[in-house]
């Protein structure tokens, strides 16, 4: 990933409101490319986004599914303010306001401050995209996908856990070789196989860029045979 320094520049009131709902996986998976291609340009420099799974390499055999792991109550916070901010009846966003700070978000004048979650609600959030995404690894297997992993795009920050915790949760994903876990400021991986768990820095600027190019991607501004996406480093 090549991260220009007008990409670097860009700020989200420059970008064409909210992204609509029926977009938003592909804006995730385009996201989880952008981020292990630029963790690990080597390895997944040949990945494309397909379907089934999300992403795989030219050979058909290495594949990646991509999750985002959220509560209802995030979602739902997420739904209505895309919507209010997309919203022209002042009725009705008052309605849509009201809806968003029952759950504890608040409105600032940056955006949305949202509902504060905890360790246990952060745990049962990654559980359940495990467990949804076991239920596909047989299909892929008849497929003939040699190699699954799976990543995991945290929605928001994670309440802090220990190592520990953190690999007992990635171990729920067995039949995936790798886990990928991806925050603001950290991407971690864990290796079902031997059981290690490493972390790759991931600056938050950098973080916030590659966000840029995956919506710029969806929005059709960026095409993923450009230098932004081939390329390497920062200019």
């Amino acid at each position: 990933m090549l991260i220009t320094d007008e990409i670097r520049n860009v700020q989200w009131y420059d970008i064409e409101g909210p992204l609509p709902s029926e977009n938003m996986k592909d804006y995730d998976e385009y996201f989880a490319l952008a981020i292990l291609r630029y963790c690990y340009p080597d390895l997944y420099m040949d990945f494309e986004k397909l379907d089934g799974p999300d992403l795989q390499n030219k050979n058909g055999k290495h594949g990646v599914e991509v999750t985002l792991a959220t509560s209802e109550v995030l979602a739902s916070v997420e739904g209505n303010y895309a919507k209010y901010q997309l919203c022209a009846d002042t009725a009705q966003k008052e309605i849509l306001r009201s809806k968003i700070e029952k759950t504890g978000a608040c409105f600032d004048p940056t955006g949305l401050s949202y509902p504060v979650e905890n360790s246990q609600q952060d745990k049962e959030k990654i559980r359940r995209v495990i467990k949804k995404k076991l239920s596909k690894l047989n299909l892929y297997r008849e497929k003939g996908f040699e190699k699954m992993e799976l990543f995991i795009r945290f929605s928001g920050i994670p309440c802090i856990l220990s190592e520990a915790g953190y690999i007992d949760l990635f171990a729920e994903a067995k039949g995936y070789e790798t886990v990928y876990f991806s925050a603001p400021s950290c991407l971690m991986s864990y290796h079902l196989l031997d059981k290690k768990l490493e972390y790759k820095s991931l600056p938050r600027d950098d973080y916030d860029a590659l966000s840029v190019i995956a919506r710029f991607t969806v929005d059709g501004k960026i095409k993923t045979d450009s230098l932004i996406w081939t390329g390497y480093g920062k200019q």
